[in-house]
Order: structure tokens, then C-alpha cells, then sequence
């Protein structure tokens, strides 16, 4: 009997050491160096946001050493498998697009929707088709889609991938106006940026942060913007929407952690990067490249919700492709 009861005892302590810790290192959080793994190359929309991010969360706590690490590959499969292999821990965390969303759907990774808790999504931008301001053969999406129609083929589209959402939006494209352009797709952003200017492709799918130093140059045109309604600093870009087309669709970014995460390491990020956003840096950074046209910020389970409909979406329109 003195033994069980001192078998008891001891089993007590050491459950109530392990919670005691547990509960020690949640509070304690952080007490390392935070990788945010970016799925995507140096210089591109994604890279930035991370990178401004961090840089305004150590301005509002700088106890948080957040260190940014690019694994671009496979539609960003490399950086979640990598992600995924990691600890639910909250020491490394995932910039997450549709991207990652689509690498699911199509298959090109094991992990699935439930496997990543959702800290918020930051970013909700707007695409654009844009062309070279020296282009002769076309000035207008009018003028581009008549030229399409002669040409099947002929013009070329770069964009970030073969099976991305990039292709999802050409092919509702094609299909609606009865063309046929053709992909090319370039692994890093800076490549696909300038791409355009140096005469590889005929149009850009971007969103017009990522091109801002060609606007400003007045190296590209807006001809078209994957919106329902006139878009902030673009007011006399035609919509999608004009040309009856519900097409609607813009590059989002967030945050994520791997499912299993402590909820209070999960509140303590969302709270992190939410005072983040209102810095000034932040909302500077923002203003410059276009990202304030369009509400972004979702969070809880209107967050979720979202990307529930964003997998379903993408998943109908996937099996569409060639």
C-alpha cells in the first residue's frame, strides 16, 4: 500500500513539473530565433511582405529575432515540406498564399488544409494584366483580345507557374474570350518582372506593387484589372467585371503556424503582427506598392472560412486545366 501511495505520489509531481514547464515555456515565448520560411524566391511580392513584417514586429517588440529564410521550388511544396517537417512550436512559422493552397489541391504535397493553423492574412491584392507603354500592336485589353484572336497563341504570359492561379486566371480568360495565349512561367520574381521589358513575353500578370518601379518609369500599362469595382489609384484600368467575367483575383499573403501550436503562442503572433501593421513603417511600405487598394486583414474563423472556399475554388478550377 506505501508503495502505490509513494507510486502516486511521485506521479503526481512529475505531471505537475511537466504542466509547470510546459506552462513556464509558453510564457517564456519567445526564447529563441523565429524562422519564417518564404516558399518563394529573393525580391518578390512574398519577400517583401515577410521581410517588412519582421521589421515592423521588432520595432513594436524587439524581444522577437525573426529571421527570414527563402526555399523557393515545386509552386512553394519545398518550403512546406520543410515547413511541415518542423515543430509545432511556433519557432517557425510559413508565409502562406493561394499558392500553398493550390499545391495542396493538385496534389503536389501530402499536407492538407488542416495541417497549417492560420495566424491571419495580411495582404489581399488585386491582379492586373500589364504590357509594355512602347507596345505597337496593341494598346487596350479591346485592342489586346482582337490581336489574340488573330494570333491564337502568338502572345505570351509570364507568370509564376504552368498549374498556378496565374494559369487558373488565363484559362477563365481564354475560355470567356474565346482566345488562346500561352504560359511562360519564371521561378523568380525578378526574372518574371522584367521579363516584360526585355521582350520574352507580351503581357504580365502581376499585381501592380510588384511592377511599381516600372510604373513609376512608365515602362508598363495597366490594360486590365481582375476586379468587380474601380480600383484605388487605377480608376480608368477597365474590370474584368465590364467585360461581363466574374474574375475577381488578387495574390493574398499571411501567416502561419504548424497545427498543434500552443493557441497562446498563436495569440501571442497574431497580436505581434497586428500592432505590427499599424506601424508606420508598415503602413508606409504598404502605401508604396499598392497593397491599401484592398482590404486584407482576416483573422479567427472568418479566416478559416476563407480559406476553406479559397481550397474549393481552386480545386473546381484546377481539374480545368490542360
Amino acid at each position: 500500500m506505501k508503495k502505490l501511495l509513494t507510486l502516486l505520489i511521485l506521479s503526481g509531481l512529475l505531471t505537475a513539473c511537466s504542466s509547470q514547464n510546459s506552462s513556464s515555456e509558453k510564457d517564456n515565448y519567445p526564447s529563441k530565433t523565429i524562422n519564417w520560411i518564404i516558399p518563394y524566391g529573393t525580391g518578390g511580392g512574398s519577400d517583401q511582405f515577410a521581410r517588412n513584417l519582421i521589421q515592423a514586429a521588432k520595432e513594436v517588440d524587439p524581444s522577437y529575432n525573426i529571421v527570414p529564410i527563402n526555399m523557393p521550388g515545386a509552386m512553394t511544396g519545398t518550403g512546406l515540406n520543410h515547413f511541415m517537417k518542423q515543430k509545432a512550436d511556433g519557432y517557425t512559422i510559413f508565409g502562406n498564399t493561394q499558392d500553398v493552397i493550390l499545391t495542396m489541391v493538385q496534389g503536389n504535397s501530402d499536407h492538407k488544409l488542416d495541417d497549417i493553423e492560420p495566424i491571419m492574412r495580411n495582404q489581399h491584392n488585386i491582379d492586373m494584366w500589364f504590357i509594355k507603354s512602347q507596345e505597337d500592336r496593341f494598346q487596350s485589353f479591346d485592342e489586346l483580345i482582337e490581336y489574340a484572336k488573330e494570333n491564337p497563341g502568338e502572345l505570351k504570359v509570364a507568370t509564376t507557374g504552368l498549374n498556378g492561379t496565374d494559369a487558373i486566371a488565363i484559362k477563365r480568360m481564354e475560355d470567356h474570350f474565346d482566345v488562346k495565349f500561352k504560359n511562360v512561367p519564371y521561378d523568380e520574381p525578378s526574372e518574371r518582372y522584367a521579363s516584360l521589358l526585355g521582350g520574352n513575353v507580351d503581357i504580365a500578370h502581376e499585381q501592380p506593387g510588384d511592377v511599381k518601379s516600372f510604373l513609376d518609369n512608365k515602362d508598363y500599362i495597366p490594360v486590365i484589372a481582375m476586379s468587380a469595382e474601380k480600383v484605388r489609384g487605377f480608376e480608368n484600368v477597365p474590370l474584368t467585371s465590364q467585360h461581363n467575367l466574374d474574375l475577381t483575383t488578387g495574390f493574398w499573403r499571411g501567416v502561419s503556424v504548424k497545427s498543434g501550436t500552443p493557441p497562446e503562442v498563436v495569440e501571442k503572433l497574431q497580436e505581434l503582427f497586428t500592432k505590427a501593421m499599424e506601424t508606420e513603417s508598415y503602413q508606409k511600405y504598404e502605401k508604396e506598392q499598392y497593397l491599401d487598394i484592398r482590404e486584407g486583414i482576416l483573422t479567427g474563423e472568418e479566416l478559416k472560412k476563407f480559406l476553406e472556399d479559397e481550397y474549393s475554388y481552386l480545386k473546381e478550377q484546377s481539374s480545368q486545366l490542360d
